[in-house]
C-alpha cells in the first residue's frame, strides 16, 4: 500500500504531461483488454455450448438406439409364437380347453419367455374361453384380470400390436400386446409380453450424464414409462402437453430446446418402431455452470491483465518521461519543482518544437538551392538501376520530391563525341568540357521545340546521357517525332559548331517515370550499331526491330580466307576479308552477333 501511496503522490506531482501520458496509456490498454476478454468469452461460451448440445444429442439417440434394440429384441421373440404352425390351429379351433393343447401351448409359451433377454411373462389372453395361459403363472381365470389389462374390455377394438405400460400391483411393466391371429381384424386372442420397468430403467442408467439431471422414457401419450423416480411413472409429462408436443414435432426425430418458465433444458429422441421417445431434462443452472467458469476465469484473466498492464505503462511512462525531466532540470530560467512550482512540460516543447521547425525551414532554404544537383542525381540513380527494387509509386514519390513530373512522356537521348582529338582545338583530356559543351547546345535546342530535359554525365565521361520530357497530354507519335528531331537538330549542330562527330541513340518512349532504366538500355542498344551502320548518324531503337534478325555465319568465305592465309597469298586474303565484313555488317545484325562472328573467325585464325 506504501508503494501505491508513492506511486499517486508522484504522479500528482509531476505536470500535465505526464497525467496525460498515463490516461491514455491506461485507455489504450483497457480498451483492447476488455474488448479482447468480451469477444473471447463470447467465442468460447458459444463453442463450449454447441459442443455440450452435441453431446448430449449423440448421447440421448444412442440410448434411443438401445431401447430400440430391446424393443425389436421382444417383438422378435413374440414372433416366433405367433407365427407357430401349431399355435395357428389351436386359435382357429373352436373347442381350446384340451388339456392336452394347453400344456403345449404352456410350454412354448415358457420357451419364448427364456428367449427373451429380460426379466419377463409371456401370457395368452383367449377372451371367449375366459381364461389365460401365461409362462409364469399357467391357468388364470380372465375375470380376475380385466382391470390390470385394459384392453380386454374392448374386445375387437384392438387389432394392431401396441406397447404399453401396466400397473401389476406394486410392480410397473413395460407390455407388448400382439392380437391374434396376425392377419385379421378381429382378434380371438392377445399375446402379451410383460417386461419389468427396471429393465428399462438399466438401460437409461448406463448413461453417462444420467447425474446431470432427469432421463425417462415417455410413451405417444407423454406417459411416463421408465424414470429414476417411480412416483413419476404413469404421469404425463410437461403439464401442457400440446405445447410439448408442438416443440418436439417441430424439432423432427431428435433435438433439444429450453423451456425457460420451467427452467429446464430438454434433450430427446424418438423411437424408429413406435412414438416412445427418450427424454433428458436437465436444469437450466447446470448447464449455465460452465459458462459460469469460463466467465470466472476471463474476468480473473481480464484483471490480472489489467493490473500487470497498469504496472508497466507506469514504469514505461516513467521511462519515456525521463529525458522530459532531464530538460527540465537543465532549462535555464524555467522554475524547479524545489520552488514549489510545477514544471510547464508542454510551454518547454512547443518552445522547443518551434525551434526545430525553424531548424528545418533553414535546411530547407539550403536544400531547395541544390534541387539542381539533388535532381541530377536522382536522375542518374535512375538510370542506372538503383530503383530497380523499388515500387513504382514510390519512384513517383521521390520525383515529386524533386520537383519533376512524373505524369509524362519520357525518352533518353544518348550522345557520344567521336574521333574530337583529331582537331587541334581539342585534346584527349577534354572529355568534361566537351560533354559540358554539348549539353548547351541541346539545352538551347530543348528550348526551341519546347522539351524539358535533364541532363546527365554518365559515370566513364565519355557520353552525355539527356533524359527528355513533354506533356502526358501529346501524342505518342508526335513525341517519337519531336524527340527524333531535336537529336537529329542536336547532331547537325555538333557538326557545325564544335567541328567533330559524334553519334546519338534514342530509346523507346514511354509514359511512367520508372522507364526511364529501359529507355537508357535501349538507347545504349542503339548507339551500339554504329558497327555496322557507321559514326556520325542518329539511331532511333524503334528504327532497328523492323530489319533486325538472326546472323547466319558465312562459313563458305571464312574457309575460302584460311585457304588464302596458308598458301601466304595476302591479296586473296585481303578479298576474301572485306567479303567477311561486308557479309557480317550489310544488314544490320544484332551488335551481339557481329562481335561473336569476329570473334569466331580470330579464333580460326589462330589455329
Amino acid at each position: 500500500m506504501r508503494m501505491i501511496r508513492d506511486a499517486i503522490q508522484s504522479v500528482l506531482a509531476r505536470g500535465m504531461y505526464y497525467r496525460r501520458l498515463l490516461g491514455f496509456g491506461i485507455i489504450v490498454l483497457c480498451i483492447p483488454i476488455l474488448l479482447a476478454a468480451f469477444l473471447t468469452y463470447a467465442i468460447v461460451s458459444d463453442h463450449l455450448e454447441r459442443q455440450v448440445n452435441m453431446a448430449n444429442l449423440e448421447m440421448i439417440e444412442q440410448i434411443q438406439e438401445r431401447v430400440d434394440s430391446a424393443l425389436k429384441s421382444i417383438s422378435k421373440s413374440s414372433r416366433g409364437i405367433t407365427l407357430d404352425p401349431g399355435m395357428q390351429q389351436y386359435l382357429y379351433k373352436t373347442d381350446r380347453r384340451d388339456f392336452v393343447e394347453m400344456v403345449d401351448v404352456l410350454d412354448k409359451l415358457t420357451a419364448a419367455s427364456r428367449s427373451i433377454e429380460f426379466t419377463n411373462t409371456v401370457n395368452l389372453f383367449l377372451p371367449e374361453e375366459k381364461f389365460v395361459l401365461s409362462s409364469e403363472k399357467g391357468y388364470q381365470k380372465l375375470d380376475a384380470l380385466r382391470d390390470t389389462y385394459p384392453f380386454l374390455n374392448t374386445v375387437g377394438a384392438m387389432s394392431k400390436p401396441k406397447w404399453m405400460m401396466l400397473k401389476k400391483g406394486s410392480i410397473d411393466v413395460i407390455t407388448f400386446v400382439q392380437p391374434l391371429p396376425i392377419f385379421t381384424d378381429t382378434p380371438r386372442a392377445y399375446l402379451t409380453v410383460e417386461v419389468d420397468e427396471s429393465s428399462f430403467h438399466s438401460i437409461l442408467r448406463a448413461a453417462e450424464r444420467f447425474n446431470m439431471g432427469s432421463l425417462m422414457l415417455l410413451d405417444e401419450t407423454g406417459t411416463v414409462v421408465s424414470h429414476n423416480d417411480k412416483s413419476q411413472l404413469g404421469s404425463i409429462f410437461g403439464g401442457n402437453l400440446e405445447g410439448w408436443k408442438q416443440k418436439l414435432n417441430a424439432k423432427g426425430r431428435s433435438g433439444f430446446f429450453s423451456h425457460a418458465e420451467a427452467g429446464l433444458y430438454t434433450v430427446y429422441a424418438k423411437s424408429d418402431m413406435n412414438e416412445w421417445m427418450t427424454v433428458l431434462n436437465v436444469p437450466l443452472s447446470v448447464m449455465a455452470s460452465p459458462k459460469k467458469q469460463v466467465a470466472q476465469t476471463t474476468v480473473l484473466v481480464c484483471l490480472g491483465s489489467l493490473i500487470l498492464g497498469m504496472l508497466l505503462i507506469y514504469l514505461n511512462s516513467r521511462k519515456l518521461y525521463a529525458p522530459i525531466r532531464n530538460l527540465l532540470r537543465q532549462e535555464a530560467g524555467v522554475p524547479s519543482a524545489r520552488g514549489g512550482t510545477k514544471l510547464d512540460e508542454w510551454a518547454l516543447i512547443q518552445n522547443h518544437w518551434g525551434n526545430l521547425k525553424n531548424q528545418i525551414g533553414q535546411y530547407h532554404d539550403v536544400s531547395s538551392k541544390q534541387t539542381l544537383s539533388l535532381r541530377e542525381s536522382f536522375m542518374m540513380q535512375t538510370i542506372y538501376g538503383y530503383y530497380d527494387n523499388e515500387q513504382p509509386e514510390r519512384i513517383r514519390e521521390m520525383a515529386l520530391q524533386y520537383d519533376i513530373q512524373a505524369d509524362a512522356w519520357w525518352d533518353v537521348i544518348l550522345v557520344e563525341p567521336e574521333n574530337y582529338e583529331q582537331y587541334s582545338r581539342f585534346k584527349k583530356d577534354d572529355k568534361h568540357l566537351i560533354l559540358l559543351a554539348i549539353s548547351s547546345i541541346f539545352q538551347d535546342l530543348m528550348k526551341q521545340h519546347n522539351v524539358n530535359g535533364y541532363f546527365v554525365f554518365g559515370q566513364d565521361a565519355v557520353r552525355l546521357i539527356v533524359v527528355v520530357q513533354v506533356p502526358i497530354e501529346t501524342k505518342a507519335t508526335q513525341c517519337r517525332t519531336v524527340f527524333n528531331q531535336l537529336a537529329e537538330s542536336g547532331r547537325l549542330s555538333v557538326n557545325t559548331y564544335l567541328k567533330f562527330d559524334c553519334s546519338i541513340g534514342i530509346g523507346a518512349v514511354c509514359d511512367r517515370i520508372d522507364g526511364i532504366r529501359h529507355c537508357y538500355l535501349e538507347a545504349e542498344e542503339a548507339l551500339a550499331t554504329r558497327i555496322t551502320a557507321g559514326g556520325n548518324r542518329t539511331i532511333a531503337f524503334a528504327d532497328l526491330s523492323a530489319f533486325r534478325h538472326e546472323l547466319i555465319y558465312p562459313y563458305e568465305i571464312e574457309h575460302s580466307l584460311i585457304q588464302e592465309l596458308q598458301k601466304g597469298n595476302r591479296e586473296g586474303f585481303g578479298n576474301y576479308f572485306e567479303q567477311f565484313v561486308q557479309v557480317v555488317t550489310k544488314c544490320n545484325y544484332p551488335v551481339s552477333s557481329v562481335y561473336e562472328s569476329f570473334h569466331a573467325l580470330f579464333v580460326q585464325l589462330l589455329r
